[in-house]
């Protein structure tokens, strides 16, 4: 599955592509062929970047589930003026 705000860059990027080496099939130059192949990494890293990948949470009461595939580094309680007394949850995003 890919995310909905990446079609819109996807899509118009994968017509971008097929102009690219229709032009390039037409006029052979060795600078356009380079950089098409660059052009086709930078679309799968978009492919990859904008993927929504199947995630299981895990079941069960009292659980902390990180956002997306980041991961809990630290839990502690703490005192704030405003608040009282409150969880801190601190999360390392990967």
């Amino acid at each position: 599955m890919i995310a909905a705000e990446g079609r819109i860059i996807l899509i118009p990027f994968f017509i971008l592509l097929i102009l690219a080496f229709g032009f390039q099939y037409f006029q052979p130059m060795v600078w356009l062929y380079r950089l098409n192949w660059l052009l086709v990494v930078f679309f799968v890293f978009c492919l990859y970047f904008f993927r929504l990948p199947v995630r299981e949470a895990p079941e069960g009461d009292n659980l902390f589930i990180s956002p997306a595939d980041g991961k809990i580094v630290l839990i502690k309680d703490h005192e704030d003026g405003d608040l009282g007394r409150v969880k801190q949850i601190s999360i390392f995003l990967s």
